[in-house]
Order: structure tokens, then sequence, then C-alpha cells
């Protein structure tokens, strides 16, 4: 094996432990009466209100991880409380990644959106790939591109 594919495989391996202990350290969903699993709205925190238009493609932990996620954002640019978030029309799509470090390969989903919260006016790109049936899920909640921007630049900036 020669130092590339060392090196590879390490940093392949480091993202794969650095996100099985990030979802191992998220809440269970809560439940609310008449919706199986739908994460309930808290006195302080982010609650996607357009979440179950998606609950055929997302369960409702990964929306739950979401809403945590990017919550922690909001906190982070001085924005603390209730708040309510929607997921951009025309914004979610869904891809495929194939992974090849399991017998047989694996394809992958690959979930992206952009993710609106008027009262912090403040927007985000949201990617998670994978989930609880795959080898590996991970979720980036990142500042929007210019173009993709909606509210007054708020001078998000992504953490290396």
């Amino acid at each position: 094996m020669n130092r590339r594919s060392f090196a590879l495989i390490l940093i392949a391996s480091t993202v794969l432990i650095v996100a099985i202990v990030f979802f191992l350290t998220l809440q269970q969903p809560a439940k609310n009466e008449g919706q199986q699993g739908a994460p309930k709205a808290t006195k302080n925190g982010l609650t996607i209100t357009n979440a179950q238009q998606y609950t055929d493609k997302l369960d409702w932990s990964v929306i739950t991880s979401v809403q945590d996620a990017a919550y922690r954002r909001i906190i982070a640019h001085g924005h603390a409380g209730a708040y309510q978030g929607v997921i951009r029309d025309n914004s979610f799509r869904i891809s495929y990644v194939t992974y090849t470090a399991v017998d047989p390969p694996v394809n992958v989903p690959q979930y992206q959106f952009l993710l609106d919260i008027p009262a912090a006016k403040q927007s985000y790109s949201v990617s998670f790939s994978g989930g609880s049936t795959y080898p590996y899920s991970i979720l980036y909640v990142l500042c929007p591109g210019a173009g993709q921007l909606i509210y007054d630049d708020f001078g998000c900036v992504d953490e290396n």
C-alpha cells in the first residue's frame, strides 16, 4: 500500500468516526400525537414547518438532526429563541454516491436543500448523506452561496 492510499483510507476513516460520534450525540426525536415521529416544537429551537412534505424522502430523525444543527448556526450568529424554518421550494435534490468500502458496494443517498429561517433572516445550504440503513451518515449545514441569499448578507462563515 502506497502512502497516498494510506492517507486516503486514514482521512475516510476519520470522517466516518466523526460522523458516527456526531449522530450518537444527537437527541432522539420526540413524538407528537397524530404525527408518527414528528418532533415537538420547543420553547427555544428551530422547527421546519414544511418538513411533513419531505418525510417520504427523509425520516424524522434526519429532520430533527437538521433542525438541531441549523439552530446551533442561528445561535452562533447572535440569535436565540424559537424559530420556524422552511425548506425552500424547488431546492430539494437527491443524488446517489457509491460507497465501495463494503461488499457489495452500496448506493448511498445524498440529500441537498436550502433552509430559510425568515425571523432570523438567515438561510443555510443543507447536505445530508446516508441514514440509519446505510454504512455512514454525514450532515452539513453550511453558509449559502451568494446566489442563494434571499436575505441581506448576515456575515455567515463556515468553520474549518
